[in-house]
């Protein structure tokens, strides 16, 4: 009976929680039960979460969950194989395999049409959404997004529901959709006052539509949320990391918190950090090598996130690397990824995001090959750019960004 509560107890993904004495202790019970029972297949699905989270072990992790996945198919047992698929999804998720997450999570949300485990579809369209929203698939992730609501609820489980609405509203925020935003932030924090997801995103949203002290209370709520927790690379410091620096970068103005490289760098530095949260930290320093126009940061960075070309986590990723590239000097590769930004934001419908990428490619073109002087033969295009950001910008009301795109224009016009 020891032996199916540890299969069986639900040990939460956040990393450094439990300690490496979970993978210890799961271990020690695998060499005791038959290596072909349920039990078996429950440990290894427990072993790989494990190893993946909590000791960044990602090809171990992989290997369990296989072993579970055979065990599954050769005993016909459906409930364990969707949640062996649910827990993959996770894994592969934090670290930063998101297509393979889609993949599996998809795979799970098929098994689980025929079976009651609202458990493991929770998990399932958790990862789900995460994964379409990195990669950009709108339409399926606004079904997964209703789906994972409405699987949360059944659950009545406070935090689940209220991630489920901090989804909801990143989605939201992505599309441009501020109040709808609002709306389900408003009511994930109703359910969760300091739950670090939804706040992230309210934070982004009021600073993004010009909402400086409602950004700054939401900001507070939040640096307040990671004070209480525990010290370490946990995701509520990981979101802080990133959160403040793209602050400074929409106002244009020093962060609040002038420690947060620090922060980023103990995060990096971290041996039980997650990919997940050492990529936070990197969005945060990539925006501060920006906003500081620091090129030896901005390479360092560059280098980083060049893996993540194509997808999005709150800023387009493209978007970032044309700015780190910008920085760097790098003009031609500056505008390429602001080309590959701008199809990927279209294609996804991230008006925000097309926005600022519109604003920042008129920026760099307007700059000059060597930042010293306009490229008159790009002059059409970058006023095409400045009216295509100033059109969006204007109709979400977007006040930082249509403020720099007037002054722009205005400079341009002269």
């Amino acid at each position: 009976s020891q032996i199916s509560a540890i299969a069986l107890y639900p040990f939460p993904l956040e990393v450094g929680v439990l300690g490496a004495g979970v993978v210890e202790l799961i271990g020690r019970a695998l060499t005791i039960v038959p290596s072909d029972s349920r039990d078996a297949g429950h440990l290894q699905a427990r072993y790989g979460n494990a190893l993946g989270l909590l000791q960044g072990d990602y090809e171990g992790a992989q290997a369990a969950f296989q072993r579970c996945l055979e065990t599954a198919q050769r005993m016909g047992d459906a409930s364990l194989e969707m949640g062996t698929l649910a827990a993959a999804a996770g894994v592969d998720w934090f670290h930063l395999h998101w297509q393979e997450a889609m993949e599996k999570s998809t795979k799970a949300i098929e098994l689980g049409k025929q079976l009651d485990e609202p458990v493991h579809q929770w998990v399932a369209h958790l990862w789900a959404v995460n994964s379409l929203t990195a990669l950009g698939r709108t339409e399926e992730v606004r079904q997964r997004a209703e789906a994972i609501l409405s699987v949360a609820e059944s659950l009545r489980h406070r935090n689940e529901v209220a991630l489920a609405y901090a989804l909801n509203g990143r989605i939201s925020h992505l599309t441009g959709d501020w109040e709808a935003a609002r709306e389900f932030v408003d009511s994930g924090l109703a359910l969760s006052p300091r739950h670090t997801q939804a706040l992230a995103v309210r934070i982004i949203v009021e600073y993004d539509s010009g909402n400086n002290s409602q950004g700054e209370e939401y900001l507070e709520q939040l640096i307040e949320s990671v004070r209480s927790t525990a010290p370490g690379p946990n995701l509520p410091r990981a979101y802080l990391s990133q959160v403040v620096p793209t602050v400074a970068h929409i106002t244009g103005t020093p962060p609040v918190r002038e420690n947060m490289d620090s922060d980023s760098r103990a995060i990096l530095s971290s041996p039980s950090a997650t990919p997940f949260a050492a990529m936070l930290a990197r969005l945060g320093l990539a925006m501060t090598a920006v906003t500081r126009d620091d090129r030896d940061l901005a390479s360092e960075q560059y280098a980083a996130l060049m893996a993540l070309q194509g997808t999005a986590f709150v800023t387009s990723i493209d978007r970032l690397l044309g700015l780190l590239a910008r920085t760097m000097g790098r003009m031609e590769d500056a505008m390429a990824h602001f080309d590959d930004a701008l199809a990927f934001c279209q294609q996804a419908g991230y008006r925000p995001e097309t926005a600022w990428t519109s604003f920042h490619y008129a920026e760099t073109i307007l700059g000059g090959a060597d930042g010293e002087g306009p490229l008159q033969e790009g002059r059409p295009k970058a006023m095409a750019l400045l009216d295509d950001a100033l059109a969006i910008s204007r109709e979400l009301s977007m006040l930082p960004l249509l403020e720099r795109v007037l002054a722009r224009r205005e400079l341009l016009s002269a």
